[in-house]
C-alpha cells in the first residue's frame, strides 16, 4: 500500500495498531518523507466510522484474509473497495470491488485508481447493506444448520 501510494499519488491513511518501536521501523522507513501517507495508529470506532464516511477508497490488498469484515463495513458507509483478489473476500462484493493482487504495487495501485475514476457507490453500499446486515446474516446461518 505504501508503496503504491507513493507511486500513484494518493493520499493513504494507516490505522491500526503500530506495535513497539522495532516493529514499526520498517513501515516508517518505507514511508519516509512521503507527505501523502499519515499514520494514524490505533483509534477508536467513533473515528473509524467518521474517515469510512470521508474515505473515497478503501484497500485491503491482504495475503491472509478470510471474510474482511472491515471492508465491508467501510463499502456500506460510503466507501469503494479495492480488495485481494486471494481468497474469499472478493465473493462478498457480487463483482462491484476493484479485485487486486496484493503482492503487485501496480494491481493496488491501479485498482485504487480506477476506483477514484469509476465509483461503484451507492450501489454497492445497498448490496452489502441488504445482503450482509446482521439480521439477514443470522438469517443465512439458520437456513445452514437447516
Amino acid at each position: 500500500m505504501i508503496r503504491a501510494a507513493k507511486k500513484f499519488h494518493f493520499n493513504l491513511l494507516l490505522a491500526g495498531n503500530k506495535g513497539n518501536e522495532e516493529q514499526f521501523k520498517p513501515i516508517k522507513d518505507e514511508i519516509g518523507d512521503a507527505e501523502n501517507i499519515q499514520v494514524l495508529g490505533f483509534i477508536s470506532e467513533e473515528e473509524i466510522i467518521s474517515l469510512y464516511k470521508k474515505a473515497r477508497v478503501f484497500a485491503l490488498p491482504s495475503t491472509m484474509e478470510g471474510v474482511g469484515i472491515v471492508a465491508l463495513d467501510a463499502a456500506a458507509l460510503g466507501c469503494d473497495v479495492a480488495i485481494t483478489n486471494l481468497g474469499g473476500p472478493k465473493e462478498y462484493y457480487s463483482g462491484m470491488a476493484s479485485l487486486v493482487d496484493p503482492y503487485s504495487v501496480d494491481s493496488i495501485g491501479n485498482g485504487i485508481v480506477d476506483l477514484f475514476n469509476s465509483s461503484k457507490q451507492p450501489e454497492l453500499s445497498k448490496y452489502v447493506r441488504e445482503n450482509f446486515s446482521p439480521s439477514k446474516i443470522g438469517d443465512m446461518l439458520i437456513e445452514m444448520y437447516m
